[in-house]
């Protein structure tokens, strides 16, 4: 994937993430062992960048909810980004797009076996072709 490619991508996403889930508080319900558990969880404009994989490369954009702005204004390039050394960035990436539709798609969800070194986490939502990472924390 080249820079371009994760514009447009990066674009859309912004476009579904506002359209699905921005400011939307999602509950997932399941069962496992009989035992009927949930995983609630917010989605604000600041979780957008975390999301896509990529840093910001461009001085002038001072936060993730501005850069969330200019994507959603269509006034992002290729030079305000960059990809990850880690090879983080293209797999958020290649599935964005059905990551901001997980309230519809997702079928699986389960813990998170530390198989991967770049990922924090200890549950995973979503289907066969992509998941999102939560951590569960207690409640106060």
């Amino acid at each position: 994937m080249n820079k371009k490619e994760a514009l447009s991508i990066i674009i859309k996403g912004a476009e579904e993430y506002h359209k699905n889930l921005e400011n939307k508080n999602l509950l997932i319900i399941y069962e496992k062992d009989d035992v009927v558990d949930f995983i609630e969880t917010n989605f604000y404009p600041r979780n957008f960048l975390h999301l896509t994989g990529i840093e910001i490369i461009n001085k002038k954009i001072h936060s993730s909810v501005e850069f969330y702005n200019l994507c959603l204004k269509k006034r992002i390039s290729i030079n305000d980004f960059s990809f990850k050394k880690d090879g983080t960035s293209i797999l958020k990436l290649q599935s964005l797009i059905q990551v901001f539709q997980i309230y519809k798609n997702a079928k699986i969800i389960g813990q998170y076996n530390n198989q991967r070194p770049y990922l924090r986490t200890n549950i995973l939502v979503g289907n066969i072709n992509y998941c999102m990472g939560f951590i569960k924390k207690q409640e106060l």
